[in-house]
């Protein structure tokens, strides 16, 4: 029997960092800026989105060592 596990934790910040770039993107462009620079450091914005979602937020995940995140706290931590 072959057992394969995948970090789900991994790619689900990964997917939480990309969503909230693209959505930053958006409000630039709808506020009439031009997103320009933004997008031009994307990948540094989801260096530094990864970080902190992985560190400075991470206490409000709730985490299965195994699973991976298995849900996001609301309310106070």
């Amino acid at each position: 029997m072959t057992t394969v596990v995948v970090n789900s934790y991994t790619h689900s910040v990964a997917y939480v960092a990309d969503n909230i770039l693209k959505s930053l993107k958006d409000i630039i462009r709808l506020s009439g800026l031009d997103p320009a620079k933004f997008v031009d450091q994307w990948e540094s914005n989801t260096r530094a989105l990864k970080t902190w979602l992985e560190t400075g937020c991470g206490s409000a995940w709730n985490r299965d060592p195994v699973g991976g995140v298995i849900g996001v706290q609301t309310g106070p931590l």
